[in-house]
C-alpha cells in the first residue's frame, strides 16, 4: 500500500500544466491566440503548416472543416526558446527548447 500510494503521488506531482510566463501575464494550454498575442506581444517567428481536412460524421451526412495548425516562437532570453502549438486559434501545447532545437 505504501508503495501504491508513493506511486499515485509521484504520477500527481509530474502532472503539471505548461506555461509560459510573459510581460503581461502567463500563457497556458487552452487559452487563446489573442491572449497570447496580448500577454506576449507578436512572435518571434511565426511556422505555419497546411490547413488540412478534418472529416466530420454525423448520421448518413458526411461534413467537415479546414483545420489550421501555426507554431508561435518566442525567445526566453536565456538561451532557451518557447513553442506553442496554436490550433484552430487556441494553444494545444507549450515546449521549451534550446535555440535550433524544434520539438516533436
Amino acid at each position: 500500500m505504501k508503495y501504491l500510494l508513493m506511486t499515485v503521488l509521484l504520477f500527481v506531482a509530474n502532472q503539471s500544466h505548461a506555461f509560459m510566463p510573459c510581460g503581461r501575464g502567463n500563457v497556458y494550454e487552452g487559452d487563446s491566440q489573442a491572449e497570447v498575442v496580448m500577454r506576449c506581444g507578436q512572435p518571434f517567428q511565426v511556422m505555419s503548416a497546411q490547413p488540412i481536412w478534418v472529416a466530420e460524421s454525423s448520421g448518413k451526412q458526411r461534413a467537415g472543416r479546414w483545420q489550421t495548425m501555426q507554431t508561435y516562437i518566442y525567445p526566453a532570453g536565456d538561451g532557451r526558446v518557447y513553442y506553442l502549438k496554436i490550433q484552430d486559434n487556441q494553444v494545444i501545447s507549450i515546449d521549451v527548447g534550446a535555440y535550433g532545437s524544434i520539438p516533436k
